[in-house]
C-alpha cells in the first residue's frame, strides 16, 4: 500500500531467514560446545570442536546457514508477498495450512521420528537378550584373574590350597585364555583326513568344567589319577562333532590325525556347546587338553552369591601375600561378556535420542498447524459453541483430523522399520523375534504425544469466548 515493490518483500523475507538461521547457528554451537562432552561419553568416543583443528567446519556451516535460509525463507517470500493488499487489511485472506504439502512434511517427521523409536526398542530388545541368555554356562559369580605376569605353576597349588580354606569361595580353576571382549583365543590349524579344520584350543586343569558349570554330553572329564590325560587326551565340543562328522555315540575314542606330526590326540569327552563369543556368531569347535608343559593365563574362582566386596578385599589380600611382585588384575566372567554388547547399547543410546529430538521437532510442527487450524476455523468453532457444542466436541474436531497423518505416519513406517531392523537382526545367529506389540507400543505412544500437543490448541481455541471469534470485519 505505501509502494514497496514484490522483489523487496521477497528480499525482506529471505532476509529475516537469514538473521534467524544466523542467530541459530550461533546458539547451535554454544549449545554443542556444552552438550559435547555428554555426547562423547554416550557415543563411547572422544570427540573435539574445533575451527582451528577442522577449517571445514566454518564452510561447512556458512553453507548450511544458506541453504536453510533459502528453503524457509523462499517458500513464504513467494507466496506472501503475492498476497493481494486489500484482502489482507479485510482480513479476508485465510493463511494456508491444511494443504497436503504441509501435511506431507509433518507425515514425514511423524514417520523419521517412529522408524528411530521402534529401531530403539529393538536394539534395546536384542541387547538385553544376549545379555540375559545362557550361554551354556554358570557365568555368574566367576572372577577371573590375570596370571600371566607370574610364574603361576610354581605358586598356583599354593594358591589354590589356600584360596579354598575361604568359605565364600567355591572352586578355583586354570586355564590358557578368558571369556569376553578383548580376549585372545589360541587357535590351531591342520589337515584331517584331506580337509583343512582349523579349531580353539584351550589348556586347562581337570576343575575346569566342574567349575564352570559346563555339562558333558558324553564320555568323562580328566581325571588326575590317569597318567595319560596329561600327554594324549582330549575333550571336545559339540560343534567339533559336528565339524568331524562324527556323532556324540562315536566321538568317544576317536583320534585327531593330523594334529601335529607325532601326536594323534584321543577323544575322551564330549562338552556341550557354549556361547564363548559374541551371540552373532555360531559356536566354533573346541578343543580342550591338559597337556604338560602348557602354562595358564587365567584363574577362575566361583565365589558365592552375595556382596563380593569382602570377597575381593580377601582374595587381593591372599595374593598380595603368595605372589607379592605381580598386580592383582581381575574382572568378572558375565561383565566381560556383556562387554561383548557395549557397541549395540551404545546404538541403542543414540538412536533413542534422536528418537526423541525427532519426536520433539515433528510436534512442533504439528503444534504450529494446529494453531494456524485454529486460527483459520475461528468462526466455526464460535458458531458450534453458540449452537451448544462442548469444549470435547471441539477438542475432537480439531485433533482428528491431525491424529490421521500420526496414523498414516505409523502405517508407512512400520513396515520401513520392520524391514530394517529385521535385515540388522540377520546379523546374529541368536536374536529375537520382532513382535507385533513394539509396533503397537510406539504407535500408542506417538499418537499420546501428538494428542496431547494438538488437544493443547484445540482447548484454548474451544475456550474462547464465541463473540469475540463471530465479530464482523
Amino acid at each position: 500500500v505505501i509502494g514497496a515493490q514484490r522483489r523487496q518483500l521477497i528480499f525482506q523475507f529471505l532476509s529475516e531467514a537469514l538473521l534467524l538461521s544466523t542467530i541459530s547457528t550461533l546458539l547451535g554451537l554454544l549449545l554443542a560446545n556444552i552438550l559435547l562432552p555428554y555426547f562423547s561419553q554416550l557415543a563411547g568416543r572422544d570427540l573435539q570442536f574445533s575451527f582451528s583443528l577442522y577449517q571445514e567446519i566454518s564452510w561447512l556451516l556458512m553453507g548450511l546457514v544458506l541453504l536453510v535460509s533459502l528453503l524457509s525463507g523462499s517458500y513464504p517470500a513467494i507466496i506472501l508477498s503475492g498476497f493481494k493488499p486489500i484482502e489482507v487489511l479485510k482480513n479476508k485472506l485465510r493463511i494456508g495450512g491444511s494443504n497436503l504439502f504441509t501435511k506431507s512434511l509433518v507425515t514425514f517427521q511423524f514417520v523419521l521420528s517412529i522408524c528411530l523409536i521402534i529401531a530403539t526398542v529393538i536394539i534395546l530388545q536384542q541387547t538385553k537378550y544376549m545379555t540375559g541368555k545362557n550361554p551354556g554356562f554358570n557365568k555368574e559369580n566367576v572372577i577371573m584373574v590375570d596370571v600371566s605376569q607370574t610364574d603361576i605353576k610354581k605358586v598356583y597349588p599354593l594358591l589354590k590350597q589356600t584360596l579354598l580354606t575361604h568359605t565364600n569361595i567355591m572352586g578355583i580353576t586354570s586355564a590358557g585364555a578368558g571369556f569376553g571382549a578383548g580376549t585372545d583365543y589360541e587357535t590351531h590349524g591342520f589337515k584331517y583326513r584331506g580337509t583343512h579344520k582349523s579349531i580353539y584350543e584351550y589348556s586347562i586343569d581337570p576343575d575346569y568344567i566342574s567349575v564352570l558349570g559346563m555339562k558333558l554330553a558324553a564320555g568323562r572329564n580328566f581325571d588326575p589319577s590317569i597318567a595319560d590325560d596329561t600327554t594324549n587326551s582330549v575333550i571336545i565340543n559339540e560343534a567339533m562333532v559336528n565339524d568331524f562328522g562324527w556323532t556324540l555315540n562315536n566321538a568317544v575314542g576317536q583320534r585327531i590325525k593330523g594334529y601335529t606330526d607325532k601326536k594323534a590326540p584321543v577323544v575322551i569327552g564330549v562338552v556341550k556347546n557354549f556361547n564363548f563369543q559374541p551371540l552373532k556368531e555360531n559356536v566354533q569347535p573346541q578343543l580342550f587338553n591338559q597337556f604338560a608343559g602348557s602354562v595358564p593365563q587365567k584363574l577362575f574362582i566361583r565365589i558365592k552369591p552375595g556382596n563380593a566386596a569382602p570377597i575381593l578385599a580377601n582374595l587381593r589380600q591372599t595374593w598380595n601375600k603368595i605372589v607379592p611382585d605381580a598386580p592383582f588384575e581381575y574382572s568378572f566372567v558375565d561383565e566381560n561378556l556383556d562387554n561383548f554388547y557395549k557397541a549395540e547399547q551404545r546404538w541403542s543410546n543414540i538412536v533413542g535420542w534422536a528418537g526423541g529430538i525427532s519426536i520433539f521437532l515433528a510436534c512442533i510442527g504439528l503444534f504450529g498447524l494446529a494453531a494456524l487450524a485454529a486460527m483459520n476455523r475461528s468462526k466455526e468453532i464460535g458458531i458450534r459453541k453458540v449452537l451448544g457444542a462442548p469444549v470435547l466436541t471441539i477438542t475432537r474436531l480439531l485433533a482428528k483430523d491431525f491424529l490421521k497423518l500420526v496414523i498414516i505416519a505409523l502405517l508407512i513406517a512400520s513396515p520401513i522399520a520392520w524391514y530394517f531392523m529385521n535385515k540388522w537382526l540377520q546379523a546374529y545367529t541368536y536374536r529375537i523375534n520382532i513382535s507385533v506389540g513394539v509396533f503397537a507400543l510406539t504407535g500408542l505412544a506417538a499418537l499420546s504425544v501428538a494428542f496431547i500437543t494438538v488437544g493443547f490448541q484445540a482447548i484454548k481455541a474451544a475456550l474462547v469466548n464465541p463473540v469475540k471469534s463471530l465479530k464482523t470485519e
